[in-house]
């Protein structure tokens, strides 16, 4: 130590003295095997949390994949109140909830394809009758015939596409 004016001090040092030659001795080389065997055991204690993580996710993704394939039926199974846990239940209410407006979907159409049966039938007697009592060569009671038979093609198609879904039970 040096004393200056002003009641200040220089400190000079041997670099060679002190942490060169603790290196040079060996001095540091404990410590860094420390500490890599420090990180070596958090990354070998993560390894099964991180597994644990990527399971979950892993299913959730099983189950999307499935569901966006059509199986309309398929959850996936909620653990925990993480983020994972919360977003496995979101997946399930909107599942639901897709089934519930598939299902009234297919009932509609069912329904709508039957109950348009009766009304044609009505259009398709009264058209019989005009001809009857009017003049058979109008081009109307044609036209009238045609698109009749145009809307029971389209009810024939529409009930058919209810029966295949049905047997098939997919989403269409």
């Amino acid at each position: 130590m040096i004393a200056l004016p002003g009641e200040r001090y220089l400190g000079v040092t041997d670099p060679n003295r002190r942490w060169v030659g603790r290196w040079r001795s060996g001095g540091f080389f404990p410590v860094l095997l420390g500490l890599l065997l420090i990180g070596l055991a958090v990354a070998i204690a993560a390894w099964p949390l991180a597994r644990w993580l990527s399971r979950r996710v892993e299913r959730l993704e099983r189950s999307m994949t499935a569901f966006g394939a059509g199986d309309l039926s398929v959850r996936t199974e909620v653990r925990g109140r993480d983020e994972i846990g919360m977003l496995a239940a979101s997946f399930n209410r909107s599942a639901d909830q897709i089934e519930r407006l598939v299902q009234a979907q297919k009932s509609l159409l069912a329904n709508a394809s039957h109950e348009l049966r009766s009304p044609l039938a009505r259009i398709r007697m009264a058209g019989a009758l005009l001809r009857e009592r009017g003049d058979p060569t109008d081009p109307l009671h044609d036209e009238l015939s045609r698109s009749v038979a145009e809307l029971d093609a389209l009810v024939d198609e529409i009930l058919l596409a209810s029966r295949l879904e049905a047997e098939q039970g997919g989403l269409t």
